[in-house]
């Protein structure tokens, strides 16, 4: 959670984003680490404010499945979906 010069106080979470690391396992009740990713509503547009961090080949990136996943209505053709995918530099150490 953050702030900026435009608001007062914290903004809540809309959905937690977890990040697993290749090497190390996973448990689901303990995760490896959140990062919160908070959108603000400004003049109509939602903006995102990004958490970054590095990762490896292998590694994943989770969304907590309880937030909203798209608009309620299907109101076109096709449906586009965001998707991330890493791969590894062939050769390098």
């Amino acid at each position: 959670m953050g702030t900026d010069q435009h608001d007062q106080e914290p903004a809540p979470p809309d959905r937690e984003i977890t990040r697993e690391q290749a090497d190390e396992s996973v448990d689901l009740e303990t995760t490896i680490a959140r990062h919160v990713r908070r959108y603000r509503v400004a003049t109509g547009l939602l903006v995102p404010e990004m958490a970054a961090c590095t990762m490896r080949p292998g590694d994943a990136r989770q969304r907590d499945g309880a937030g909203a996943h798209g608009p309620q209505d299907l109101v076109e053709l096709p449906v586009h979906f965001p998707s991330v995918t890493a791969f590894g530099d062939s050769g390098r150490d």
